[in-house]
């Protein structure tokens, strides 16, 4: 994508240039004042409301059952190691608990569920993302208590059938927690079409918004989940322990209210653009990106067939990848 005189390459890893209109909510954020939820004077309801109503736009803008299941958190990596511990439940069954992954998970899932697995509380297995719901079905155990997988890779693409899988995961009665880091914003996401438990999202890729914030947004808010950080929530503050309900119970501390205004008002040009059409967009871009590496001379394209993403990787014959990194970073148009 090119701005001015900059061909911005990086887009899995943050989008850019953010909208104006996310950049003026998030100032208008910085300058609201008051801590939603932690005082009952009139700037610390308005910035509330203000929460909630962020709240209500990624409830629909995901199909989700109710506002209450949305859960801010710092970052993708914060909401996806919280919904794991909470879809896991507090450890009281009297077996391990066997958790499924795809083959091409993100670090921000491998690694906490290797964490668990060393300390014995899990058994952490992978199945090949090529086999698609057949390699979910294959290994599934009776000790299966969470299925985990991303919606897309951000290495090579792939799109994951995330709405078989999801209907698989409910048939049998297991938990499923999706990574939606790459797909959120131009490849549409039901929580009740697909079976997700929990939808575990950036604020600042495909949906355009700040850095800061995302969110893990849980389809069941009546179930009483174990506690995952502890601290002020602006409820029940006389009780030693964390609310039980949804979403105080995971958001203890302040919440970062420029970041989620900003958020609330890239949903607003998400949906004004359409989910749909972005995602055309991305894959006309995608497209043509390849279209234009394969004219080139060394140069190997590395597209899965399930790829429609917008992430793609390539190398080259001579050129060692970091090599050629540093090259276009310091190349001048």
């Amino acid at each position: 994508m090119s701005f001015g005189k900059t061909v911005y390459f990086d887009q899995a890893a943050t989008s850019y240039p953010k909208p104006r209109c996310v950049l003026r909510a998030v100032e208008q954020g910085l300058r609201m004042g008051g801590n939603p939820g932690r005082s009952g004077h009139k700037q610390s309801v308005k910035a509330a409301l203000a929460v909630y109503r962020v709240r209500e736009a990624l409830c629909s803008f995901f199909d989700a059952p109710s506002p209450e299941g949305v859960v801010f958190t710092q970052n993708a990596t914060h909401a996806i190691n919280l919904g794991i511990r909470a879809l896991l439940g507090n450890g009281s069954v009297s077996y391990i608990p066997h958790v499924l992954y795809s083959d091409l998970e993100h670090n921000a899932v491998v690694r906490p569920l290797y964490h668990l697995a060393r300390e014995g509380r899990i058994l952490a297995e992978e199945y090949p993302s090529a086999e698609g719901v057949r390699g979910v079905a294959a290994r599934l155990r009776p000790e299966t208590r969470l299925i985990v997988a991303l919606h897309a890779s951000n290495v090579c693409g792939r799109v994951l059938p995330i709405g078989e899988i999801g209907a698989l995961a409910k048939r049998k009665g297991i938990p499923f927690l999706v990574d939606a880091s790459q797909s959120a914003g131009h490849i549409p996401i039901s929580l009740k079409q697909m079976g997700i438990d929990v939808l575990c999202l950036p604020a600042h890729k495909g949906l355009y918004g700040p850095m800061g914030t995302g969110a893990a947004i849980f389809s069941d808010t009546a179930k009483e989940y174990p506690p995952f950080l502890l601290g002020g929530s602006g409820v029940a503050s006389l009780s030693t322990e964390m609310p039980r309900q949804l979403p105080e119970h995971f958001e203890a501390g302040s919440l970062a209210l420029p970041a989620i205004l900003g958020l609330g008002a890239a949903l607003s040009y998400c949906e004004k653009r359409g989910v749909a059409e972005m995602g055309r967009h991305v894959l006309r871009l995608e497209e043509r990106l390849t279209e234009l590496l394969s004219c080139v001379e060394g140069i190997k394209v590395l597209a899965p067939q399930e790829h429609g993403s917008g992430v793609l990787s390539f190398t080259h014959s001579r050129i060692l990848p970091e090599r050629l990194a540093d090259a276009l970073d310091g190349h001048k148009l």
